[in-house]
């Protein structure tokens, strides 16, 4: 079984990421994201050759958000494969992507840019 990593890339009020949750639900028009449920939201980045399906290569995930009462912890997550060297090709996701990538659709979904580093969303 392959271990996964979380790696923090923000953090965010909670009514931003209700709104960020239903911008990937109701107005991402590239298809993405998919919302599970109200505590992920799995990024697809590539087509599964093997099942014709998209492949997961990365997630935001919020399952340690109670470490800060009245924000999501949003991570990204990796190693969700039974092949990790699928993570390990240049130019495929890191933190830092996936960081930036979700900076982009936070402004999309709240018509604001985030703050530049992990401290600076709090006030």
């Amino acid at each position: 079984m392959t271990s996964r990593t979380l790696t923090p890339i923000a953090l965010i009020r909670a009514e931003e990421w209700k709104a960020i949750i239903y911008y990937c639900l109701t107005e991402d028009t590239e298809h993405n994201y998919e919302c599970p449920d109200e505590h992920a939201i799995v990024v697809w980045t590539t087509s599964d050759d093997e099942t014709a399906g998209p492949s997961m290569h990365g997630a935001f995930n919020c399952e340690t958000s109670l470490q800060t009462p009245g924000f999501v912890n949003v991570f990204w997550l990796s190693g969700n494969c039974d092949r990790p060297e699928g993570f390990a090709w240049e130019g495929n996701w890191s933190p830092h992507m996936a960081r930036t990538r979700f900076m982009e659709m936070y402004e999309k979904a709240l018509g604001k840019k985030y703050a530049g580093t992990r401290s600076e969303n709090r006030g």
